[in-house]
């Protein structure tokens, strides 16, 4: 079985552009939308950090996808726990008995919620990063020839030096109308190369907007949920620099825990 590799936009517009195609409408029709994004910043200047911008919401239920509940809640449950951290800073701000350091010190614990947040909401990220890989490769896999089946490896061959040696003209006008979704056998026997190079690439973008085009249901399903995987990967990100950024701030308490 072959696998098709996931091309950026970018990198598929490249390949496009080298091969003279332009993306059909129904591919474009069937691609996921953009997702907007709401952003809220939580301050955590109480507690000597930046503020630290995350993304509020995320509608639950959105992908249609296994754990995305999961992801969700982690995500605002890490969010709270951050918020718990400046409301005790606030609190300890209030206490005029106690000096910075001191302050500091009592604030060292509040931290530890925060982490455990992270490493609960990293498990299941890692857990549905592994499950979108698993379902991608099944859903824009090639084909793969038996290794016994010599008549169609041998008709592959024929296939990709037939396209390789047509004139730029004929070639163009047989790249349009793979990219078209037409002449699949051409376009997976090219995927199916060993040797890399134009063609090839140009053949996996023609096949991944063929599953496009007959799945776009099962795509977009995949599109958001690396979206809100991101999305999740984004709030870590930032609570990460937060607690890097106090104990770098407070070394002597980052020594003494």
């Amino acid at each position: 079985m072959e696998t098709v590799p996931k091309l950026t936009v970018a990198a598929e517009e490249a390949i496009l552009h080298r091969m003279m195609v332009s993306v059909p409408d129904d591919v474009l029709q069937a691609r996921p939308p953009t997702v907007p994004r709401q952003i809220r910043g939580i301050s955590l200047r109480e507690i000597g950090c930046e503020p630290v911008a995350f993304v509020e919401r995320e509608p639950i239920g959105a992908t249609g996808a296994v754990h995305t509940d999961q992801i969700y809640g982690g995500v605002m449950a890490l969010m709270g726990r951050l918020e718990d951290v400046t409301s005790e800073a606030k609190r300890l701000a209030e206490d005029r008995l106690l000096s910075n350091d001191g302050r500091a010190a009592k604030l060292a614990g509040a931290w530890e919620p925060v982490r455990g947040a992270l490493n609960q909401l990293e498990g299941v990220l890692t857990a549905e990063a592994s499950q979108i890989e698993d379902v991608e490769k099944e859903v824009f896999k090639v084909p793969a020839l038996e290794p016994t089946n010599i008549v169609q490896a041998l008709s592959d061959v024929e296939r990709r030096r037939w396209f390789n040696e047509l004139d730029p003209e004929t070639r163009l006008k047989y790249a349009r109308a793979m990219y078209e979704g037409k002449h699949e056998d051409i376009i997976a026997a090219l995927v199916r190369s060993p040797i890399p190079g134009l063609a090839r690439d140009f053949a996996n973008a023609a096949w991944r907007a063929s599953v496009e085009r007959k799945h776009p249901q099962r795509v977009q399903g995949l599109a958001k949920r690396r979206d809100r995987l991101e999305w999740a990967r984004a709030a870590m990100r930032s609570a990460n620099n937060a607690v890097a950024e106090w104990h770098r701030k407070n070394p002597q308490i980052a020594r003494a825990a």
